[in-house]
């Protein structure tokens, strides 16, 4: 089978003392479903972060397909993953317009064109009424 995401001795330390992700390593294949498991402070957010490119890993590497997460551009490879947490992610003290700014900006989308998609994205999901 072709491996989609392969991670290596990956590691990741916090404040340089706290060890969250100890020099983990694994392969996930096309068309499985991969689960990570383990008891809280495990490391399990951490590592799904990194995977994410939201945190950087101290080392090890992580690769996505021909991405490598530690060194091709973290915009073009956010483009191309997805990433659904288990919680609320959106700001509850914010409108829905302005959780779309919040979370295009981080794909470095141009403003015009941000604002073109949020149109829509409250037609497609039927928001329209409740943008405010």
């Amino acid at each position: 089978m072709e491996t989609i995401i392969s991670v290596s001795n990956l590691t990741k330390v916090f404040n340089g003392k706290t060890v969250a992700v100890n020099d983990i390593s694994f392969e996930i294949e096309k068309n499985t479903i991969f689960g990570l498991i383990g008891p809280n402070g495990s490391g399990k957010t951490t590592t799904q972060r990194m995977l994410t490119t939201i945190l950087r890993p101290t080392s090890g590497r992580i690769k996505y397909k021909d991405h490598d997460l530690a060194h091709d551009d973290v915009n073009k490879v956010r483009q191309i993953i997805g990433y659904v947490p288990q919680g609320e992610s959106l700001y509850g003290d914010l409108e829905i317009l302005e959780n779309f700014d919040i979370f295009s900006r981080a794909f470095d989308i141009d403003a015009s064109k941000r604002k073109a998609r949020f149109g829509e994205l409250l037609t497609k999901l039927h928001l329209e009424n409740r943008k405010k």
